[in-house]
């Protein structure tokens, strides 16, 4: 968890190490120019080894998975594993129940939410702006943590849609000037800030 104020935030590098090849599982992909062929969602990708282990890992480019490059779950599945169902690592394949798999989707939306707000933090926010943030991050990272109940019926996509209008309703403010000012002089990826 890194810290701002007495704001923390989770740690949004994907350990994969840390993790049960929950993206491997948990989503759909349908055949494209960022995949191969078509997977529907809670089944495990044909490539995936009974070790829980990519076994196209090194040769996914190549062989049309440009999707798997790109995915990135900012950490929320060895959070999903370890913090949620205190699963351990040894048992890999019994991470792999709807419940964690719905959770994984969950706090993956929520830690892209997450992310998205620590770059907003770094803005010179009006008081009334920081009264909305503050609001924002309470939500996305609620007093006491995430509960399986809580994460598995929390409505993630209206969470989402507020980080987008609250950094929407920033544009033509000086936060909104602070924020495009980062993102050229950061290279901060646009998908992090809209």
């Amino acid at each position: 968890m890194s810290e701002r104020g007495e704001r923390f935030y989770p740690d949004f590098v994907s350990k994969c190490e840390n993790c049960a090849a929950l993206c491997c599982v948990a989503f759909p992909f349908e055949k494209s120019e960022a995949f191969a062929e078509n997977k529907d969602a809670d089944r495990p990708c044909r490539h995936l080894s009974d070790k829980q282990k990519c076994g196209i890992h090194a040769s996914r480019s190549e062989l049309n998975y440009s999707g798997c490059i790109q995915f990135d779950c900012y950490g929320a599945g060895p959070r999903v594993l370890q913090d949620i169902f205190e699963l351990e690592l040894a048992d890999r394949v019994a991470a792999h129940t709807s419940d964690v798999l719905e959770a994984f989707r969950q706090l993956t939306k929520i830690h892209t939410a997450l992310a998205q707000l620590m770059i907003l933090d770094q803005l010179s926010l009006s008081p009334d702006q920081n009264e909305q943030f503050l609001a924002l991050y309470n939500k996305l990272e609620p007093q006491g943590g995430w509960t399986i109940d809580s994460l598995l019926s929390c409505k993630t996509s209206k969470l989402e849609a507020e980080v987008h209008a609250f950094a929407q309703s920033l544009i033509g403010t000086p936060a909104g000037d602070g924020l495009l000012a980062k993102r050229s002089s950061s290279g901060i990826s646009a998908r992090h800030l809209t």
